[in-house]
């Protein structure tokens, strides 16, 4: 009842705020602040509108507030008067039949006292049977709707237990690997630093033997070395007089056979023509 009248509250304190001007707001929120500050002295504040609007909605906020606790002072009120009723009823009925609560044994003075905590734990209006009964049947189903969520819980709790032994067995298999990996680097140790040591002997070779070329080039250069007196062009004219010896060896033999002719006479040649 007091959320229904504090939503109907508030709509209508929107809707007003959207329909007053600024100097409506400023009329109300001075009426208000008198009225919270009775017999003293309003302190001063800034009037624009974002302070008029800010303190629109305090007063606004504030009488939802008071009209909320109005409302429950009243149902607390009534209440009472129906409990002192239905008090005064019952004990009207227990003088008539001339019993009194002093009567009951300690059982049935137990029993009362049990009553009396069950409704108060319920919040029941009474102790009929007819209250007794919808408030066990609504704590009923709210207990059936914890045991539902305690069941998802369990299930939710399960899932995440079996993530997290998977999590751990992946995490051993991790860290086994990672023991595996820090043992070979271990053994391989040595060899990597003979390599290493290696490795950076080549590197000093290789600069001294880059030296040594780049100064041997230069002193080709200055004692008159030329492209064509290299081991590759040598190499070229070495195959090259070889394939001129070869075809040179025929032409040797034939000419040491035409040496070995007797020589011709003129005077034979001239009876011959």
């Amino acid at each position: 009842m007091a959320e229904n009248t504090k939503q109907t509250a508030m709509a209508g304190s929107t809707g007003a705020e959207a329909e007053l001007d600024m100097d409506q707001k400023h009329a109300y929120v001075r009426e208000w602040l008198e009225k919270v500050f009775t017999g003293e002295e309003v302190p001063d504040y800034e009037i624009n509108s974002q302070t008029i609007d800010c303190l629109y909605r305090m007063a606004r906020q504030n009488e939802t507030r008071e009209r909320e606790a109005e409302i429950l002072m009243e149902d607390f009120e009534q209440k009472t008067e129906e409990y002192a009723a239905e008090t005064a009823r019952l004990q009207s009925m227990m003088n008539w039949l001339g019993f009194s609560t002093a009567d009951l044994t300690p059982a049935g003075q137990s029993y009362v006292n049990t009553l009396v905590g069950t409704a108060t734990a319920l919040d029941l209006r009474d102790c009929s049977d007819t209250s007794l009964c919808l408030a066990l049947t609504d704590l009923s189903q709210r207990l059936s709707s914890a045991a539902v969520r305690v069941e998802e819980e369990e299930r939710e709790g399960e899932r995440l237990e079996r993530q997290m032994r998977a999590s751990l067995l992946r995490e051993a298999a991790h860290r086994r690997a990672l023991d595996e990996l820090s043992k070979e680097a271990a053994e391989q140790a040595p060899t990597l630093a003979k390599q290493k040591k290696e490795s950076e002997f080549l590197k000093q070779k290789t600069k001294q033997y880059h030296k040594l070329v780049t100064s041997m080039k230069e002193e080709l250069t200055q004692s008159g070395y030329e492209p064509g007196l290299s081991h590759g062009t040598l190499q070229q004219c070495a195959k090259e007089i070889e394939a001129l010896q070869s075809q040179l060896e025929p032409l040797q033999a034939q000419l040491a056979s035409y040496q070995g002719l007797p020589p011709v006479s003129h005077t034979h040649i001239s009876s011959t023509h």
